[in-house]
């Protein structure tokens, strides 16, 4: 498996959760972390956990809903850390309650947030992976299983095209979700929102970041939903 120190990481979502182990475990790993919310509010207690154990990080706010935002988000983040190396798309924006129920603005200000957001940051720091002919791209789902309907409301996946691009800078994406634990024997239809579970999620993703991160190849399995 390949070392992960010294390597850069964009985590959204990283305030609790899901995103929140994998913070930590990849901060453990050495990883330097740039950590980007839509409010500050929710990453300060983890920002001063892992800066009073000397890890480096880097706390930014954006509207991922505007590129320009973004941009200068991950901009900020570059100049502190260094290129980004990973990036990790935890921020899910739901609605919970039946579909006939859905307020249009909630649902659009949604949809803006899990497409456009994870779009805008997908563009944003693909440059820097291109130079260096290398890069992680890495998307994590709350629910147990991605269905068909859930489309509409989550940011998977990358379009075809896009996946084309990255692939021939050996630039890799993958998603995640509750399913991919298995190999841990847990069952499919533990609720997510238990702490072991989300820790062992996460220990899978970064699992799967050393083990595939930095080769040079041309899989479809490296650029797949659930591909393990």
């Amino acid at each position: 498996m390949e070392s992960l120190k010294g390597k850069t990481a964009l985590i959204t979502g990283a305030g609790k959760g899901i995103g929140r182990e994998v913070a930590l475990g990849l901060a453990k790993e050495g990883v330097k972390l740039g950590l980007l919310s839509t409010s500050p509010v929710q990453l300060l207690d983890i920002e001063n956990e892992l800066k009073t154990l000397g890890y480096s990080i880097s706390i930014v706010t954006a509207d991922i809903t505007d590129i320009h935002s973004v941009i200068l988000a991950v901009d900020k983040i570059e100049e502190e850390l260094g290129a980004i190396d990973i990036f990790i798309n935890n921020m899910d924006a739901t609605i919970a309650g039946p579909f006939y129920e859905f307020d249009p603005v909630t649902s659009e200000n949604n949809l803006k947030m899990n497409r456009l957001g994870f779009y805008y940051l997908t563009q944003a720091v693909m440059p820097s992976m291109m130079l260096k002919s290398t890069g992680d791209i890495i998307t994590i789902s709350s629910k147990g299983k991605l269905m068909d309907s859930d489309a509409v409301y989550n940011s998977y996946p990358l379009p075809e095209s896009i996946l084309e691009e990255a692939m021939r800078h050996n630039i890799r994406y993958k998603s995640f979700t509750a399913e991919d634990v298995k190999s841990f024997n847990f069952s499919a239809t533990e609720d997510l929102v238990d702490n072991t579970l989300q820790f062992h999620l996460a220990e899978y993703v970064i699992t799967q970041l050393k083990q595939f991160g930095g080769l040079n190849l041309q899989d479809s399995v490296l650029t797949s939903s659930n591909p393990i």
